[in-house]
């Protein structure tokens, strides 16, 4: 697990009213970090920095699913509730990271729960083959429980993760939140790892700050003189990495970095 350097009273005062200023509709995107570690000093790392593409300001982009079926036979297609935090979790059955890590998604958000946070965990499936999926989730029946959906043409996830403005595509698993009232905030790929549940809670708690904080400013606060956002740099993968393999059914090879499984 890699650390962060010590950070300065001074440095750290800086970065606390960067980040009310980005929340509130100012400031840029944190520069990526793969860091899940905590830092040096024993605190939790800056929680924007968990996403690949944090969001923030008045371009922040609504969550709206693209064409999805029922990932069960017989189940009635959900409906995705706006009034409360909504985290969508990418995944399919060849992809072996987000298998690995369905345990932890669903142990996470009962953990949010019992923190105060309440969230609808969804499981989006990329899987091309409907009978791919039902088999898979006959033989294991306790995988993607409760608001649970398939992309209905596979080629329309490109098109949809498009709306997102800097948003990871072309491999999974992918992680999608969106704050009460339907607004995205936080996009992240690759692998999640059980350490990370501190700087996720934050994260959550972060965000509700900041919904508050911008509610109750005063009118006539000033600016940010940085109000664009821009999209997050995108990490470059490592030269021959091999990220896995088309979602016809066949198993990805994840990221020896990232844990990620490539979409072809």
């Amino acid at each position: 697990m890699d650390r962060l350097p010590p950070l300065s009273v001074t440095v750290l005062a800086l970065a606390a009213v960067a980040a009310l200023a980005a929340g509130c509709g100012g400031g840029e995107q944190p520069r990526i970090s793969r860091v899940e570690g905590v830092k040096a000093s024993g605190q939790t790392p800056a929680p924007e920095r968990w996403c690949d593409v944090f969001y923030a300001g008045a371009d922040v982009p609504t969550l709206v699913l693209p064409k999805v079926v029922p990932a069960r036979a017989g189940e009635r297609l959900p409906v995705v509730q706006t009034d409360r935090w909504v985290w969508v979790n990418l995944w399919a059955t060849w992809c072996g990271p987000c298998r690995r890590e369905m345990p932890l998604v669903l142990r996470w958000h009962e953990q949010l729960g019992k923190d105060g946070i309440a969230a609808d965990l969804w499981f989006l499936s990329v899987d091309a083959r409907e009978q791919d999926l039902t088999r898979f989730l006959q033989e294991n029946p306790s995988v993607a429980p409760g608001n649970s959906v398939r992309l209905a043409a596979g080629a329309d996830l490109d098109r949809w993760l498009s709306g997102f403005a800097g948003a990871p595509t072309g491999s999974i698993p992918l992680q999608i939140i969106a704050a009460p009232g339907g607004k995205v905030r936080c996009i992240r790929a690759g692998s999640l790892h059980e350490g990370d549940y501190p700087v996720v809670k934050a994260l959550f708690v972060r965000l509700g700050s900041d919904a508050a904080a911008c509610v109750t400013a005063p009118s006539n606060a000033l600016p940010s003189p940085r109000e664009a956002r821009s999209p997050a740099p995108r990490t470059p993968a490592p030269p021959g990495s091999s990220r896995g393999s088309s979602p016809r059914g066949s198993k990805g090879d994840p990221s020896p970095r990232t844990g990620r499984t490539r979409l072809s």
